[in-house]
């Protein structure tokens, strides 16, 4: 996220909440989707990003019983199915990361100032993903889904990615496609379409939803 981008964000953010705070009678007539935590965090690390300093967390991964302890430097914010997640470079490891606010322990903001890359572009960085994660070793796709009934309108006016195009029209159901890498974030977003949606391709992808839905199946006997 560069500066324009967070001052645009904050400035909205403010203007939406400045707004509600003076129709007092609104407050309880508008319902926010709840961030369980990881805001406590969000103020410093936007401080750092402005300020182009580098920062270190105490973090704990989720799977490990030791927390570790991270310096990166801090390039955008992202948030995703109630989460936020600052990516940025390990200064260890050289390489983007990605990291989730609500497994930080705790947060200094160090004296050390970095440069951002200049052909780093946050949007770019998640172009070809669906959600946060994002793998070297899973390349985008072409992927075709057929949807059925009432949720071929729900995909027309929400697309599931930039790239989907509607490629087939049916009375009984459409064809979609997207331009996407098949991750785990993906996987799951299909899956709770239930059988409102089919994967056509790639044969792998279609494989992996059709193995996931036998084990389901199989917990549910």
């Amino acid at each position: 996220m560069e500066r324009g981008s967070v001052r645009s964000w904050l400035l909205n953010t403010f203007s939406v909440n400045n707004l509600i705070n003076d129709s007092h009678q609104l407050k309880r007539r508008i319902l926010f989707e709840e961030i369980p935590s990881g805001q406590r965090f969000l103020t410093a690390i936007i401080e750092a990003m402005r300020d182009n300093l580098s920062i270190e967390m105490v973090y704990q991964p989720f799977g490990h019983d030791e927390q570790i302890k991270i310096l990166i430097d801090p390039y955008f914010l992202k948030i995703f199915k109630q989460r936020w997640y600052v990516i940025g470079k390990n200064d260890y490891h050289n390489a983007v990361h990605i990291y989730s606010l609500d497994r930080i322990q705790k947060i200094r903001t160090t004296e050390t100032q970095f440069k951002m890359p200049k052909n780093f572009n946050p949007e770019s960085y998640f172009e070809n993903s669906f959600g946060i994660y994002k793998y070297d070793h899973i390349k985008p796709c072409v992927v075709k889904i057929k949807v059925y009934g009432e949720q071929c309108k729900f995909l027309r006016t929400l697309p599931l990615h930039a790239s989907q195009q509607e490629i087939e029209v049916k009375e009984e159901y459409s064809v979609f496609s997207c331009y996407i890498a098949p991750t785990t974030d993906f996987k799951m977003q299909l899956l709770s379409y239930g059988s409102n949606i089919e994967v056509l391709s790639p044969e792998q992808f279609r494989s992996d939803i059709a193995d996931t839905i036998t084990k389901m199946n199989k917990i549910y006997k």
